[in-house]
């Protein structure tokens, strides 16, 4: 009988795990357009990146984001690409004008996801060619500021020459941010209510005929799923929505 319980246990949370797992993703730092949670760049590129991403947004509405993560934890890059991209929704919402550079460091992979607006200007093989000449042989030496600095330039680059605007124009207008505490986005609703009286029910059985073993199972997986959390507040994407394009490589 016992046995019995425990495989029908098995049998939900394998069914309802990944409803409740498997699409997360960190949540954005206050900065936005940058999320170190690897820790591996130096503060001088977060705020040059912050202030160069601030101006270009200012000035265009294009949103160019730099992730740095531990692990995928198993998914493909590319699938994780596009789900971050548009669950921030980088970009304005009309333009899709987003662009992102994600670098998971113990995967040795990276990807350059691009937002449909800038399709044109940077295509998949010019995002390969971009990776290939800056991050690569940086990332292979272990620099992984370096790479990232390179990359992120040269990106910034083609997405001036598509608004037409020159690298001084953006330097001179010296967008200096301050980051204030804003208030989340996210809403309960009676699906999540549900979801949260099953897997409560499923927990107390687990903890009744299984010693918790599953519970202690799912909790782990939630845990690493939401490692590198947000630290609230700051800038915030616009909504735009990744076309899939882009390139992937490895080091």
């Amino acid at each position: 009988m016992k046995k019995s319980i425990t495989a029908i246990l098995m049998l939900i949370v394998i069914l309802v795990m990944p409803v409740t797992f498997a699409a997360t993703y960190p949540n954005h730092t206050r900065d936005f357009y940058v999320n170190d949670f690897a820790d591996v760049l130096s503060s001088d590129t977060e705020q040059m990146i912050m202030e160069t991403s601030v101006a270009l947004s200012e000035a265009t509405g294009a949103q160019i984001v730099v992730v740095t993560i531990d692990s995928l934890d198993g998914q493909d890059i590319e699938s994780y690409s596009t789900g971050l991209f548009r669950e921030w929704g980088i970009g304005e919402e009309k333009k899709n004008n987003g662009l992102l550079l994600l670098v998971a460091i113990e995967d040795r992979r990276s990807r350059i996801e691009v937002g449909y607006g800038l399709e044109g200007a940077l295509n998949d093989a010019k995002t390969g060619r971009i990776q290939d000449e800056y991050l690569i042989a940086n990332f292979q030496a272990g620099d992984y500021d370096a790479g990232i600095t390179g990359t992120y330039l040269r990106l910034a680059e083609e997405v001036y020459a598509e608004y037409d605007l020159s690298v001084e124009d953006l330097q001179s207008s010296k967008a200096y941010y301050n980051p204030v505490e804003t208030k989340s986005d996210s809403e309960f609703t009676i699906f999540h209510l549900l979801i949260g009286i099953v897997v409560f029910i499923l927990m107390i059985l687990d903890l009744i005929f299984n010693r918790g073993r599953l519970t202690r199972l799912a909790l782990y997986a939630l845990a690493r799923g939401s490692k590198g959390s947000s630290r609230g507040g700051g800038f915030g994407g616009g909504g735009g929505s990744s076309g899939g394009g882009g390139s992937s490589r490895s080091w």
